[in-house]
C-alpha cells in the first residue's frame, strides 16, 4: 500500500510554486485512487461497478478531501496493525472507509467480505473503516469550530475597535469646533484687548485647554489604532496555523479571510505574507 501522507502546504506567496504544489498534491491523491482502484479490481473484481461511482466521488470531492480521508485510513491502520496484516485485509478498509462515506453499506455487509475475528466477535477491518470515518467527520467539525470561534472573536474585536475609531472622530471634531470658537474668541478678545487684560487672558487659556484636550484625543486615536494592530497581528499568527486548502470548504474560514481583508483596509495596513497568500485564495473564490 501507498504510505499515507498529507500534501504540504508551502508559505510562499509565489504563484507559481503555489500552482506547482496543487498539481503535485492533485496528482499524489489522483494515483492513490488509481492504485486502491487497481487493487480493488485484483482483489474484488465482482464489485467493479459497485465501486466506479465511489471513485469518481471521491475525485470530484478534491484532492485536499482525500488526503485527510487517506490520513485517517492510515491512522486506524496503524492502530490495528497487529490484525490487519494483509494486503487484501489493509485494502478492505480503504474501501469500506470510502463506501461508508457515501453512505453506503453494500460492500461492507456483503457475505464475500465479511470476515467475524471470533475472539472479538466482530470484523476488525469494518471497525478500523468505522474509526477512520469518525475521524474525518470530527476533522472538519473540529476545523469549521475553530474557524467560526475565530471568526466571532475577531468580529466582535473589529466592531469594538470600530466603535472607539467612531468614538474618537466625533470627539475630535467637537474638540476642533471647540478649537475654532475659541480662536474666534480669542481674536475678538484681542482687538478688545485695551478695554480688558484679564479678558484676553482667559481666552487663551480657553485656547489653551482646548488645544490640550484635542491632543489628548488624538492620543487616544492612536490608541485605538495601535489596538488594532495588535487585533491584525492575531489574526495573522493564526493564519500560520491554518490549512489554506480548506478555505473552499469552510464558509466559516472564508468570513474570517474576509474579516481580515476589512480591518487592513480600515488602518491602511499592508497585509504580510501569509495574510496575503489567504486574500489571493479568498479572492480567487469570489469570481
Amino acid at each position: 500500500m501507498v504510505a499515507i501522507s498529507l500534501p504540504t502546504t508551502a508559505q510562499s506567496t509565489d504563484k507559481a510554486n503555489t500552482l506547482t504544489e496543487q498539481r503535485d498534491s492533485e496528482k499524489e491523491m489522483d494515483n492513490y485512487l488509481k492504485e486502491i482502484q487497481s487493487l480493488q479490481q485484483q482483489y474484488y473484481p465482482n464489485h467493479n461497478n459497485y465501486f466506479i461511482p465511489i471513485f469518481e466521488r471521491a475525485k470530484s470531492a478534491g484532492p485536499e478531501i482525500v488526503a485527510i480521508v487517506k490520513q485517517k485510513i492510515q491512522e486506524a491502520l496503524d492502530k490495528y496493525a497487529e490484525v490487519i496484516t494483509t494486503p487484501k485485509d489493509q485494502l478492505t478498509v480503504h474501501l469500506m472507509a470510502m463506501e461508508l462515506m457515501m453512505p453506503a453499506t453494500e460492500f461492507t455487509n456483503h457475505k464475500e467480505v465479511v470476515v467475524i475475528d471470533p475472539e472479538r466477535d466482530l470484523d476488525m477491518r469494518q471497525l478500523a473503516a468505522n474509526e477512520a470515518v469518525q475521524g474525518v467527520t470530527k476533522h472538519f467539525k473540529d476545523a469549521k469550530e475553530r474557524a467560526t470561534k475565530e471568526n466571532e472573536r475577531a468580529t466582535k474585536e473589529n466592531e469594538r475597535a470600530t466603535k472607539e475609531r467612531e468614538k474618537s472622530v466625533q470627539e475630535r471634531e467637537r474638540a476642533t469646533k471647540e478649537n475654532e470658537r475659541a480662536t474666534k474668541e480669542n481674536e475678538r478678545a484681542t482687538k478688545e484687548r485695551e478695554k480688558s487684560v484679564q479678558t484676553r487672558k482667559d481666552m487663551e487659556q480657553r485656547v489653551a485647554n482646548a488645544k490640550a484636550n484635542l491632543a489628548k484625543i488624538e492620543a487616544r486615536g492612536k490608541e485605538v489604532r495601535e489596538k488594532l494592530e495588535k487585533t491584525i497581528d492575531g489574526m495573522e499568527e493564526y493564519m500560520n496555523q491554518l490549512d489554506i486548502t480548506l478555505l473552499p470548504k469552510i464558509p466559516q474560514m472564508q468570513d474570517f479571510v474576509k474579516q481580515y481583508i476589512i480591518s487592513c483596509k480600515e488602518i491602511e495596513r499592508k497585509p504580510n505574507a501569509v495574510g496575503q497568500k489567504f486574500i489571493d485564495a479568498y479572492q480567487k473564490l469570489q469570481k
